[in-house]
């Protein structure tokens, strides 16, 4: 696999809104992603720096129209997405999905649509869908991210679709006979979808509460060993930027805590929530600084975790992001530069229904992933208090 197979990426979780909205795949083949849904009294879909693609449901969608010049046959639709639980609802949006409106086509990755709670490769008039009454893709995880993926590659003149879940074949549909063709996508008529399902007179149909991280769109059927190596791309894992989702339905306090500091160097962390405005209408941001073994090691490990407080309210429930920074420097007159940080654990909910997050980075100095470790735990409250978050580094 090259990039000469990748015809779109977005991350939506850029520093840079104009960056995120835009085609990072070579080829140019997608204009830039456009909000929709958006009115005066009620804005639907949003996009903020290191944030997201925040969808709130029905009628909440973004688009990138196709340039011409290139027909999709065979493809691969890939999504990372926090996603809210329906409940009972039959809303039928999408994470990622492909549209021509020439013939009237589309394919998608659909959440919700014929069962409740469940992912389908979606399709029109579910020529190339799986809708059995006990689908295989039900999502019972709405604290931590998905990648969801979906192969459509040619069998003798038929379509054989493939749904994966974290990476995990969960069901394929078609490569019998009597299975619907391959569908060609011309892309001077089409376009990709974020939220809704498809399209009807440039209306949308279907609708998604989430958080879209990250997407990409490829030329080709990947295998299952192609795909599982296909990292998120908004996690830039191997850099310095790690995000940590509080889900909807989560009311609480927040802590992050330093709960190790075992560093050579001068470490700096700094964190930044993109959903909370200070008061310059800029995102809020603390940043906290270590210098060293010289007064780490000698303390209590309870002591070396109070370098600092902040604390941060939040007026309703919702999906946060908190982003941050881990550095360091050899002495005052070097630069800064980032630590490798390694993917945060999956979130654990606690018997006590706290939820419990990790991460740990290295500076270099001796590759033991010590140097900075931050432990993040919500601890769950009445669901009648605000949200609170304690940040202490």
């Amino acid at each position: 696999m090259s990039n000469a197979n990748l015809i779109g990426r977005w991350d939506f979780t850029a520093s840079d809104p104009t960056i995120a909205r835009k085609n990072l795949a070579p080829g140019g083949h997608f204009q830039d992603v456009v909000l929709q849904g958006n009115t005066p009294t009620a804005t639907r879909t949003s996009l903020h720096e290191h944030s997201g693609l925040t969808l709130s449901g029905q009628g909440a969608w973004a688009e990138a129209k196709g340039v011409a010049g290139k027909t999709v046959r065979e493809k691969t639709l890939i999504a990372w997405v926090l996603c809210d639980d329906p409940g009972s609802a039959l809303a039928g949006g999408s994470a990622l999905g492909l549209e021509d409106a020439g013939p009237g086509q589309f394919d998608a990755l659909v959440f919700s649509e014929k069962n409740q709670r469940t992912w389908m490769a979606g399709s029109d008039n579910f020529k190339r869908s799986n809708i059995a009454a006990n689908p295989p893709a039900v999502q019972t995880d709405y604290v931590n991210k998905h990648k969801l993926a979906a192969t459509y590659s040619e069998v003798a003149g038929n379509v054989v679709v493939r749904l994966y879940v974290d990476d995990v074949l969960v069901d394929t549909v078609g490569g019998t006979a009597g299975t619907k063709p391959m569908p060609a996508y011309d892309l001077a008529s089409s376009r990709v979808l974020f939220g809704a399902r498809h399209t009807r007179g440039d209306q949308p149909v279907g609708g998604l509460m989430a958080k879209l991280l990250a997407a990409e769109i490829y030329d080709r059927a990947l295998g299952a060993a192609e795909l599982a190596a296909i990292q998120d791309p908004s996690s830039k894992l191997g850099t310095n930027f790690v995000g940590v989702p509080i889900p909807r339905d989560f009311s609480g306090d927040v802590e992050l805590q330093t709960v190790a500091v075992w560093a050579l160097w001068e470490q700096r962390t700094t964190v930044v929530c993109p959903q909370l405005l200070d008061t310059h209408g800029k995102p809020w941001t603390a940043v906290w600084q270590t210098v060293g073994p010289t007064d780490q090691r000698s303390v209590a490990p309870d002591q070396r975790r109070a370098f600092g407080a902040a604390v941060l309210r939040f007026a309703s429930p919702g999906t946060y992001t908190l982003k941050y920074t881990i550095e360091h420097r050899v002495d005052a007159n070097s630069p800064w530069a980032p630590n490798t940080v390694r993917a945060i654990q999956t979130a654990a909910r606690q018997p006590n229904g706290d939820l419990v997050w990790q991460l740990d980075s290295e500076d270099g100095g001796d590759s033991n992933f010590k140097d900075t470790v931050i432990q993040v735990t919500a601890t769950k409250a009445p669901s009648n208090k605000p949200i609170t978050v304690t940040i202490r580094t």
